[in-house]
């Protein structure tokens, strides 16, 4: 599973450097910031110590510092709508040069990443718009690059049937600007196609949007709009009345707790009744931007790309930000890594993965153990057939096996396992898969003797596996006889 590359290097001008020496700040904030700043060195995974710093830095401007300690903390966690515009706004103010204005489009291009947001998206073609020097000045060159941008943004947040709009009458604007200059009929038929593209998506302003979009007909001379047109926006309208009630129960002005979870979840099935995916993951997308280290929430929007969506590229980049979100939950990660396996990744990326997760700062026992578990099922369908003990592929997975115990061992020495998941899949793999009935009785001997001994349970599995190979061996001496 291959992340996206979240860090920004936005420089440091000496502009910045040499405001910050005059700026005269108070000595007990002085001293706090100095303390954040330590123990953010040891302790770098602390949410709020670094919500506390930046707000101690954006008090006194200090741009260069506070600049680096944004960038500290989204290589950690992902920023919420109102971080990255307070983060954009602040780089804005200190715009000098043609480079400024290339750096601060690619903090926004990192920005749509964390999470679904109408503002941002909007946000970023209204930057365009006023600073970009070819979309300023509306060549052809600019013309590509605000398109690119505004169709990144219709396949994002276009579908949001409260805030789309947004998105799309300044996409629209800005085309008829274009065309209000040039004259050009290719260009008339770009915000025709707009027009069209909209109406027929469900929209609360369908009539409001056909009744402008038939006067702008007649202002280009052309006496009335298609029927079919016309049916599209009686559809919209209809298709917004539907989800009228759903979408008010999610506004923006909700408290985000049980109540607004379940509405969301009401208004997914709802979608999916109506069978559009497209419309499913941008309600997962938005639930999950308020919802975001609801774990639960991005393990069912992960199955549903799985199993509807099914674009590879897609279903790694959402596992990629769900255990971003959520990383001291193991069956994200044990997910993360099924998916990663099924869709044909590379085994190193899935080794390093795993060890990501390991050293994520996971829970408990439980949540180590998913983990342990999805690397071995990775391995051990590497495994030859007929597989052997003097393999590679055996030597791997052995190898793994003698790692996940002495993990289990070193953080959880009185954890008592009584599904046996490990111990019993280690036995399998040696005596069953590999046929090394020695080394399976070892397993199980190891495991009586340490810590789940001393449970009956693990007597009756042990007596059961003795059994088992009692079993084999007798099979096996009258094979050979």
């Amino acid at each position: 599973m291959a992340e996206d590359n979240r860090d920004v290097d936005m420089g440091n001008s000496d502009d910045d450097s040499s405001s910050e020496e005059e700026v005269d700040i108070d000595p007990q904030d002085e001293q706090r910031i100095m303390q954040l700043e330590s123990q953010l060195e040891t302790s770098p995974t602390v949410y709020d110590l670094h919500v506390q710093l930046l707000e101690l830095l954006k008090k006194y401007k200090l741009k260069a510092r506070l600049r680096s300690a944004r960038q500290r903390m989204h290589s950690l966690f992902p920023f919420n709508e109102n971080q990255w515009m307070d983060w954009i706004n602040d780089e804005m103010e200190s715009i000098s040069s043609p480079k400024d204005i290339d750096e601060i489009k690619q903090l926004f291009q990192v920005a749509t990443q964390d999470y679904v947001s109408v503002t941002i998206w909007e946000s970023y073609l209204e930057f365009l718009q006023a600073a970009d020097p070819d979309v300023l000045s509306k060549t052809a060159a600019g013309g590509d690059v605000f398109r690119r941008a505004a169709e990144a943004a219709l396949t994002a947040a276009g579908l949001h049937l409260s805030e789309g709009h947004h998105i799309w009458q300044t996409y629209r604007s800005h085309e008829q600007s274009v065309a209000e200059e040039s004259g050009d009929e290719k260009q008339l038929e770009r915000v025709r196609s707009l027009y069209h593209r909209q109406l027929q998506l469900p929209n609360p302003q369908a009539p409001e949007l056909l009744q402008e979009y038939e006067e702008w007909e007649t202002q280009h001379g052309k006496a009335s709009v298609p029927q079919h047109i016309r049916a599209a926006a009686q559809r919209s309208s209809d298709a917004a009345q539907l989800r009228a009630a759903h979408e008010a129960a999610v506004s923006a002005d909700k408290t985000a707790d049980a109540t607004l979870l379940a509405a969301y979840m009401a208004y997914i099935q709802l979608e999916k009744a109506q069978k559009d995916p497209a419309r499913v993951q941008l309600l997962y997308e938005r639930a999950v931007s308020v919802f975001p280290v609801t774990s639960e929430l991005w393990l069912q929007y992960t199955r549903y790309l799985e199993t509807e969506v099914k674009v590879p590229t897609l279903i790694n980049q959402v596992y990629a930000r769900a255990v971003r979100n959520c990383p001291w939950v193991g069956s994200l990660w044990a997910a993360a890594l099924r998916a990663h396996e099924r869709l044909g990744g590379p085994d190193q990326e899935h080794e390093a993965m795993a060890t990501k997760a390991l050293a994520a700062g996971l829970q408990g026992p439980e949540d180590y153990l998913a983990v342990l578990l999805a690397r071995a099922d990775c391995l051990r369908h590497q495994l030859p057939t007929p597989a052997g003990p003097s393999s590679p592929a055996a030597g791997k997975l052995q190898a793994w096996f003698t790692h996940s115990r002495s993990t289990m061992t070193q953080y959880f020495p009185a954890y008592l396992d009584r599904s046996l998941s490990l111990q019993a899949y280690c036995a399998h793999v040696e005596g069953v898969l590999l046929g090394d009935l020695a080394s399976m009785r070892e397993v199980w001997e190891d495991t009586v003797k340490g810590q789940l001994g001393r449970s009956a349970i693990l007597l009756c599995a042990g007596l059961l596996c003795y059994s088992f190979v009692c079993s084999l061996m007798s099979r096996l001496e009258r094979f050979m006889h």
